[in-house]
This record gives C-alpha cells, structure tokens and sequence, in this order.
C-alpha cells in the first residue's frame, strides 16, 4: 500500500491543545477523530483531504515553485499549520497553482532528494489532483479561518 497524507482542517484552538501533547498522542487524536471514517470531525472534503501516492510528489512541487522570501510552504513539512500562516499560504496557491508548476516535476532530481515515490513514473494528472488537494484544503481552512493538521502515515 504505502504511505498516504491526509490533510485536516482544524481550528486554532485545537491546534493549541494538541501541541500540549506528544507528538503520538497527537497523532493519534487525529486519526481517531478525523482520519477514521467514524471520526467525530470526518467529513470529506470539509475537514478531511485525503492524498494516496503522488503526495509527497506534489508537496515536492509546490514547495519547488514558491516564490516568496521566507519560503512559507516549508510549513508544509510541519504537522501543523495554523490560520495565519494558511491564508498567505493559500494565496500563493492560488498564484501558483495554474502557473507552470509541471516545470519543477524533475524525477532525477526528486530522486536525489530522497522524495517518497519519485522514482516511479506516475502521469502529470495524477500528481496535479495531489497538488488540487493540497489547494482546496488550503482554501477551505482560509475560508473558515481555520489551521491545517498534516498527517503522513
């Protein structure tokens, strides 16, 4: 199978409460209430943005075309995100999504770096839905003015 990303919209607050605890414990909570299909806060596309294979292809990507000084989508190795690192976050999405980000799909080169899967051959589209889900859930936790829990496993 391999290992999947799921993106969860979160709020601040709970953020701050799950940065109280270990990092498993954290994990934990969110698997148990987002990533579970039986989850208390398990709605698809609302709070929930799940990736398969190309998502630390696509994440590679992304960060790759960032423009800005500070490189503000490194937090997108973080486990969490919070509202007011989102919003810039997603408005460089927004800038950069539709703007020739398949010139930064380099397999050798991803390779190199050691990026989970970039030594198989997977189809532009495939990797540009992981790349749409990193957006809409950027966009939604913006619109919410909420955090994003990024949980790999």
């Amino acid at each position: 199978m391999g290992m999947i990303c799921e993106l969860y919209r979160v709020s601040d607050n709970r953020i701050d409460d799950l940065m109280k605890l270990n990092q498993d414990e954290a994990i934990e909570y969110l698997d148990e209430n987002y990533g579970s299909i039986n989850g208390k806060y398990h709605v698809e596309n609302d709070t929930v943005f799940p990736m398969d294979k190309c998502w630390a292809i696509a994440k590679y990507i992304l960060k790759q075309a960032d423009t800005t000084d500070t490189k503000i989508l490194n937090s997108l190795d973080n486990l969490f995100v919070k509202s007011k690192e989102v919003k810039p976050i997603n408005q460089l999405f927004q800038e950069i999504i539709n703007n020739g980000l398949k010139k930064h799909y380099d397999r050798k080169k991803m390779t190199e770096h050691y990026v989970y899967r970039a030594e198989m051959d997977y189809d532009w589209e495939y990797i540009f839905v992981h790349i749409k889900t990193y957006q809409k859930a950027f966009e939604k936790a913006s619109e919410m003015d909420d955090g994003i829990a990024i949980n790999w496993g």
